[in-house]
């Protein structure tokens, strides 16, 4: 895969359906706005948070931080192609997230996929339901807000 720090939208419809308050995403407050801007730019000027990937014979990848982080701490942003979730119904990839969830209107729901492209968030994981025993631990919380009317 590629590395990237951004979304990337299939087509210009897919980015313009993206608008958070359709979902009521919740907006982002004023600090966590103001961490988002700092951990922006201290990946450009290549700061990057404490983490490693390593390969689990288990569990697949995974992310270790290599220090303490204190809680609710942003890490990253989940990043990879942006496109209408149905084109993703029948895709059995460990590497999707739901960026716009719409019941009422389904077929305009939006996915990220972090097949191609993608950073760290790819391989961090709330959850591993894949082994029955590690399947209650949880290591991440995942938060979605509104920045800039998009989710």
């Amino acid at each position: 895969a590629e590395y990237s720090e951004e979304l990337v939208y299939q087509d210009r419809a897919v980015e313009k359906a993206n608008v958070a308050s359709r979902e009521g995403v919740q907006a982002i407050g004023a600090t966590n706005m103001r961490a988002l801007q700092k951990h922006k730019e201290q990946l450009a000027q290549g700061q990057w948070p404490p983490l490693h990937v390593r390969h689990d014979s288990v569990e697949g990848f995974v992310v270790e931080a290599d220090a303490s982080i204190p809680a609710m701490t942003l890490i990253c942003e989940y990043t990879g192609d942006v496109s209408w979730a149905n084109t993703f119904e029948l895709d059995h990839s460990d590497c999707l997230m739901d960026l716009l969830i719409l019941d009422h209107d389904k077929e305009h729901s939006l996915t990220i996929s972090a097949a191609k492209r993608c950073n760290i968030a790819r391989f961090i994981s709330g959850v591993n339901n894949t082994v029955k025993e590690l399947a209650a631990k949880q290591n991440v919380k995942c938060v979605r807000y509104e920045v800039d009317g998009q989710a």
